[in-house]
Formats: C-alpha cells, sequence, structure tokens
C-alpha cells in the first residue's frame, strides 16, 4: 500500500525529508508563523485524520485538533492562528462494539469515493483553534460543503455547495461566500453546470492578494461535461459580476493568483498540460513550461514559481 511523507525543497535543488512515518501518512503542508508548518495527518491515536503542526526544518509533530472523524480538509487563518475544516455531521451512529447498524439510504447517490455509504451525513465547514483545539461550526443543513478558501484579508470564507433540486443526479456545484465570523453565506456562481465542482480535481476557489476577487474553473454544459473544456472564471465579490478570461479552446485547471494580480494554471495542450500565466481581465496568456513537458502541479513563493515537471522520457521531478 502506498504510504506518505512529507519531504522539503530548496529554491537551489536540495531536498531532504522532513517525516519518516512508516505506519501512517502525512500530506497537504501548508506554512504556520514561526517557522512551522500544518498538514494533515492519518496517525491520531483513534486513526482519523487531524490537524498537526511541526518545525519546518523537521522535528517532533504535535497534534493540533482532536475532532470526533476527523478532518476532511482545511485552510488557514490569513495569520495562522486558525483553521476553517470540513467535518462529517449526523448519519447512523456507529457503537463501539457489538452489531452494526442497518444502513440506510434515501438518496439517489448511495456510496462516493472516500466517504463509503452516503446516509444522512453531511460535510460541514467549521472554524478551530489552532491553540487549544476549540471548534466552532459555521454551517448545517442538509448540503454539503467542500473546497474551503479564507481570505487573505480574514474577513471572508468561500467554499462549494451543491444545493440544486435533486442535486445527487446533476452536476449544479457552486462558489459560495460566507462572513468568517459565521452567518449567511450567498452564491457567488451563475452557471448552472458545476463551478469548482471537487470531482472534476480542477482546484478550489481561490482569492486574490487584496481579497477582492475569486477565480475557480467551471465546467461546461452539463451534457457535454467530458467534451466541453473547463473555464477559468474571475469573479468580483463585492458587485458579483463574473468574467471568463484566458483560453476559450483549452481546459484549465488549478489557477492561483501571484502577488503580482497575475493568474497561474494549468492549461492542456496537445500531449501535454503547460504552466500559464493569464491575465485575469483578458484574454492575454503567457507559457511558462514548454510544449513537451507535463506540469503536474506547481507552487508559488514571492516572485519564484516551482513546478512538479514530467515528460515521456522521464518520472514527474
Amino acid at each position: 500500500m502506498a504510504q506518505s511523507d512529507l519531504w522539503a525543497a530548496d529554491w537551489n535543488g536540495g531536498k531532504r525529508q522532513l517525516t519518516r512515518t512508516p505506519d501512517r501518512n502525512e500530506w497537504m503542508p501548508q506554512p504556520l508563523p514561526g517557522g512551522r508548518i500544518a498538514f494533515l495527518s492519518d496517525g491520531a491515536a483513534d486513526g482519523s485524520t487531524q490537524l498537526w503542526a511541526m518545525p519546518a526544518r523537521g522535528g517532533r509533530a504535535r497534534q493540533l485538533t482532536r475532532i470526533p472523524g476527523g478532518v476532511g480538509d482545511y485552510s488557514l487563518s490569513p495569520n495562522g492562528t486558525e483553521a476553517v475544516v470540513t467535518i462529517a455531521t449526523g448519519g447512523a451512529e456507529v457503537p463501539a462494539d457489538g452489531p452494526q447498524p442497518p444502513i440506510v439510504i434515501d438518496r439517489f447517490q448511495s456510496r462516493q469515493d472516500g466517504r463509503g455509504w452516503l446516509d444522512s451525513q453531511r460535510v460541514q465547514l467549521a472554524r478551530v483553534s489552532l491553540k487549544d483545539g476549540r471548534v466552532r461550526p459555521l454551517t448545517s443543513g442538509e448540503f454539503d460543503h467542500w473546497l474551503p478558501s479564507w481570505s487573505p484579508d480574514g474577513r471572508w470564507i468561500a467554499f462549494v455547495s451543491k444545493r440544486c433540486a435533486d442535486a445527487d443526479r446533476h452536476y449544479c456545484s457552486d462558489v459560495y461566500v460566507m462572513p468568517a465570523s459565521g452567518g449567511e453565506a450567498w452564491r457567488l456562481s451563475r452557471h448552472e453546470g458545476a463551478d469548482a465542482d471537487p470531482e472534476f480535481e480542477a482546484g478550489r476557489p481561490q482569492w486574490s492578494p487584496d481579497s477582492a476577487r475569486l477565480a475557480w474553473v467551471r465546467a461546461g454544459d452539463e451534457a457535454l461535461t467530458w467534451y466541453s473544456p473547463f473555464r477559468l472564471v474571475v469573479a468580483d465579490v463585492a458587485s458579483g459580476s463574473l468574467h471568463e478570461p484566458g483560453p476559450a479552446d483549452k481546459w484549465v485547471y488549478a489557477p492561483r493568483w501571484t502577488a503580482e494580480g497575475k493568474i497561474l494554471a494549468l492549461v492542456e495542450v496537445d500531449r501535454a498540460t503547460r504552466l500559464a500565466e493569464i491575465g485575469p481581465d483578458d484574454a492575454s496568456l503567457r507559457w511558462l513550461t514548454g510544449d513537451a513537458e507535463t506540469v503536474l502541479d506547481f507552487a508559488t513563493g514571492g516572485t519564484r514559481v516551482a513546478a512538479l515537471l514530467g515528460n515521456s522520457k522521464a518520472p514527474p521531478a
């Protein structure tokens, strides 16, 4: 079975292993103040996935959350003292011993990868303190909430939810925004198909550095989901205006803003996926990698970009 550890790579090409845990996994690292990193790990005593932290140069890890059922996803507050997390709530209670209760399904979609059988359990957002682990729910109701993203100014949280009629039968995910302190969320996307659908693994909604705009990827018409390209969407949060910069005839994934207000994204071309810089207000596009290389993922830091590259002759590195 595959097992994952955390590694750190230097800009000069050096690398070092941060964790060595053959009996558990670590993933999704994000920087914290004070030279630390937060990450997800399934190394809790009960086997659940929780938030952990450790020095960025390696060392002893400390468990930050102890949420029943574990954490599915997270986004850090700008000051690194809190996180918005996804947690599963509701559903049938499973006894510690004795016979298991029957699985009761009353919805069209009965199972989901990573979650198993789907009963009345829902994915909700909660705000958790990284200092004392205190948890405060942010959402409720008969909807799932995915891909949280905390705005750089700390005021807002963007997320994705499916709230159309008979949602199990449709690709109808939408991007919503709510106050970080909790309160009513409003729908920002207006496309009838899928916006930032987590099943498409095209990336979460991404805030601009000034917290004024959001960028994400939407699918085409539901009837042509796998045949029409994913389009980049940029929204003005205050006015709700939307537009679609970048190429209209190519698939776009994983948009992320640069400090200068540009957008970096993965763009599919003939037999490769290239990294491109896209102007958020026009159709300008500048290629950052060659047409014979495929970029699997990338990260930005200041004015520099790190990319995981592969081609027909070499594995990704």
